[in-house]
């Protein structure tokens, strides 16, 4: 089966995840991935981002990117190594 991965934020008014769930924020799209097929992408700024499957909304990810310099140790003020 094909699949299609976009970005886009959930829609808060949503109960439960269906066709109808997230919107597109234009940002990412995988376009077609064939079945057995990959696909991958990179990200350039932190944040996090959710993907969706737009015909399988069911299919939906959030990935948190962050600066690794800035991650700092409980209790402590200065950056992991």
């Amino acid at each position: 089966m094909t699949h299609s991965l976009q970005s886009g934020i959930f829609d808060n008014q949503s109960k439960q995840i269906t066709k109808n769930s997230f919107i597109s924020d234009g940002k990412i799209s995988s376009g077609d991935i064939a079945a057995g097929k990959s696909w991958s992408v990179t990200f350039d700024e932190t944040g996090f981002f959710r993907l969706y499957d737009e015909k399988y909304q069911k299919i939906n990810i959030t990935i948190f990117v962050f600066d690794s310099s800035k991650i700092v140790k409980f209790g402590q003020n200065k950056p992991l190594n």
